[in-house]
């Protein structure tokens, strides 16, 4: 039994990703662990600092998103570990 690590983001493209990456770990009875890595260097791009409330704003985002894919791994029967992270893109 292996670990599939899966990234996710928002949109449509995401949950194509979540439902492939839970089918595989039922397919294959691995276990699953989605991440989200967070990334406000996007605001230094426009010369803006990042603030202390637009990060918490951010992280707030990145636990949704990864609630939400719990959530869709637990409806088809697996079993999640979510992970969040900061990082540079």
């Amino acid at each position: 039994m292996g670990k599939i690590l899966c990234a996710i983001r928002g949109g449509e493209e995401g949950f194509r990703t979540q439902d492939a990456a839970i089918a595989l770990a039922r397919e294959r009875g691995d276990t699953l662990c989605f991440l989200c890595v967070l990334d406000l260097s996007f605001m230094e791009r426009w010369g803006q600092p990042s603030a202390p409330d637009t990060w918490g704003a951010m992280v707030q985002v990145g636990q949704f998103l990864l609630s939400r894919a719990a959530e869709r791994a637990r409806l088809a029967g697996i079993e999640a570990s979510l992970l969040l992270r900061e990082g540079r893109g």
